[in-house]
């Protein structure tokens, strides 16, 4: 089944009926046992992840090295990967951009004579500054996933959207739930904004979820770029371990792949070829050994992964979530 770009869109339900459906093909996801080799690569890949996140507080030097590698990556889902190329497409539309302060957001769409959307965002300095990452959508009704880290500043937060009719939208957003403090795990965090966007994801199969998958992501890293390809990524996931017993009710497991992330990827969608949600991006890190070689322009091929490099997603059960939506929508139903 292809699930791209809008391909679930309001109005149309999912496998059970449910046109809130966050799952592809079970309400619950099936458990899948997770190796010893893959646990033990988990808690070393851990090991080294920096504790901060995508958000720019990490070297430079590796922002850098990972925005040369980014077309690199992409190359092959280009020219040998057809229909996953569209679904990585896709993800420009669909991922929200998540603005973090006062700073004052215009938007503005017009309709071009090729029939696409020229969609603008400016945004006016703030003398607090702005911190800048992405948010997926998982509901026709606004609901949208982020890391934990893109919300710890105080509100307001506005959320910037494709809507169901192709323009941008802007609103306040809403903290639904959040891990809370950036230290703590897992760095996820749901949001509500009254906006219906474009389409919204649906979540992997966990049973599908495997070491070596193709991945690919998406999201606002290279804003005001003139390619928008330049946002793109792709790689292959190096673990999956479970999340440490939860002290949040966070229920899911943790994603580490190679897929080349930036300033700006933070809370925005890991995907699969056939287009469904693997996890939400949250951190970036790299041995020691790789930031020398950085230090030193002695990195390698930029067609190539940076070695030495891992980043992480947080891929949240289905179900928990589901429960997490139903009691938020019936809260509101009260008001």
């Amino acid at each position: 089944m292809d699930c791209g770009l809008a391909r679930h869109e309001p109005g149309k339900t999912g496998p059970s009926g449910d046109p809130d459906e966050l799952t592809s093909s079970s309400a619950r996801p099936t458990p899948r046992t997770t190796s010893l080799l893959s646990a033990r690569l988990g808690l070393l890949l851990a090991a080294f992840i920096f504790l901060t996140g995508c958000a720019g507080k990490y070297s430079p030097l590796l922002n850098g090295a990972l925005a040369e590698r980014k077309p690199g990556s992409i190359a092959k889902w280009k020219s040998t990967m057809p229909e996953a190329w569209r679904n990585l497409e896709g993800t420009e539309a669909l991922t929200a951009l998540l603005i973090n302060s006062r700073t004052e957001v215009e938007t503005s769409s017009k309709m071009l004579k090729n029939g696409h959307m020229l969609l603008s965002i400016n945004l006016k300095k703030s003398e607090d500054g702005f911190s800048m990452g992405s948010a997926v959508p998982i509901s026709a009704d606004g609901y949208f996933l982020t890391a934990a880290h893109c919300v710890e500043e105080p509100e307001p937060l506005t959320l910037v959207a494709v809507t169901k009719d192709k323009s941008l939208a802007r609103a306040t957003a809403r903290i639904v739930w959040t891990a809370g403090r950036v230290q703590e795990e897992p760095d996820l965090a749901l949001i509500h904004a009254d906006i219906q966007p474009h389409g919204f994801y649906a979540l992997a199969d966990p049973a599908k979820v495997k070491d070596d998958l193709a991945v690919g992501a998406g999201a606002w890293s290279m804003f005001g770029e003139e390619s928008g390809e330049r946002s793109l990524a792709a790689g292959n996931i190096l673990s999956v371990v479970p999340l440490k017993t939860p002290t949040h009710g966070c229920l899911g497991r943790k994603v580490y792949h190679d897929v080349p992330l930036c300033h700006g990827d933070s809370g925005g969608p890991l995907i699969s070829p056939d287009g469904y949600l693997v996890a939400i991006n949250s951190r970036v890190g790299a041995w020691p050994h790789t930031m020398a070689r950085l230090f030193l322009h002695c990195d390698g091929s930029k067609g190539k992964p940076l070695s030495g490099y891992a980043s992480s997603g947080i891929a949240p059960d289905a179900a928990w979530l589901q429960r997490l939506i139903a009691a938020d929508r019936a809260a509101k139903r009260r008001r």
